[in-house]
C-alpha cells in the first residue's frame, strides 16, 4: 500500500463566518443614536435660560409697541393742534378784516378764556411790550371785567392813520366797564396797538 497523505488539520487562524458580529454592530449604532439624542434634548438649566431669553425678547418688542404707539398719539395730536391753530388764525384774519371786527373776536375771546386768540388781535409792538404770560397775568388778576356780555360802541375817532373807538361793556354779573382801543392797519389787516379797561363808576352808581 501507498503511502497516505499527511493529514493538514483546519488553521484556527483563519476568519470564521461574521454571523456572531452582525448585532453588535448594530447594538453600537442605536447606542450612538441614543447619545446623539440623549446630547440635544437641553439640560433644565438651558431650557430655563431658553425662556428667559424669550421673555426678555417678547417684553421688548411689546415696549417697542408700547413706544411707536406713543409717538403716534403724539404725532397725531401735534399736528392737530397745528392744523386748528393755522385755521383758527385764518379766520381771525378773515374776520379781523375791520377795527369793529377786531374789537369783536378781543372781547369774545377773552369773555370764552381764549387767550392766545385775544392775544393774537394785538399788534407787534404791543406784543414786544407785554408777554403772554404778563398779559395772562392781567387778565387773570381782573377776570371778571372781561366776562362781557354786552357790547356796544359809543365812540370812534380816526387820527394819523390811528383808529380810536371807545366801547361800554356789561359784565355778566351787571357790572359796567368802560373799553378804550387803539388800533392800526398792518400788513392788510387791523391790529389793536393800546386798550385800557376801566370802571364805569358813574353808570354803575346810577344801577347801584
Amino acid at each position: 500500500m501507498g503511502d497516505l497523505p499527511d493529514f493538514i488539520p483546519p488553521d484556527s487562524s483563519e476568519p470564521q463566518p461574521a454571523t456572531d458580529q452582525q448585532p453588535s454592530a448594530i447594538q453600537n449604532v442605536n447606542e450612538s443614536q441614543s447619545a446623539e439624542q440623549h446630547s440635544a434634548a437641553p439640560t433644565p438649566v438651558e431650557q430655563n435660560q431658553l425662556d428667559a431669553l424669550a421673555d426678555a425678547e417678547q417684553r421688548q418688542f411689546v415696549s417697542r409697541l408700547r413706544w411707536l404707539f406713543a409717538v403716534g398719539i403724539f404725532s397725531f395730536a401735534f399736528v392737530s393742534w397745528m392744523m386748528v391753530r393755522n385755521v383758527r388764525n385764518m379766520q381771525y384774519s378773515v374776520r379781523a378784516s375791520d377795527p369793529d371786527s377786531v374789537i369783536r373776536v378781543e372781547v369774545g375771546s377773552l369773555a370764552s378764556g381764549d387767550l392766545e386768540a385775544a392775544y393774537a388781535q394785538l399788534s407787534e409792538r404791543y406784543r414786544k411790550e407785554v408777554s403772554f404770560e404778563d398779559y395772562h397775568a392781567l387778565v387773570a388778576m381782573h377776570r371778571r371785567m372781561f366776562l362781557t356780555r354786552e357790547y356796544r360802541v359809543t365812540r370812534r375817532d380816526t387820527y394819523k392813520g390811528r383808529t380810536f373807538i371807545e366801547a361800554q361793556l356789561t359784565s355778566s354779573d351787571g357790572h359796567r366797564f368802560l373799553a378804550r382801543f387803539a388800533l392800526i392797519q398792518q400788513n392788510g389787516r387791523w391790529w389793536i396797538d393800546d386798550l385800557h379797561w376801566d370802571v364805569d363808576a358813574e353808570i354803575n352808581a346810577r344801577h347801584a
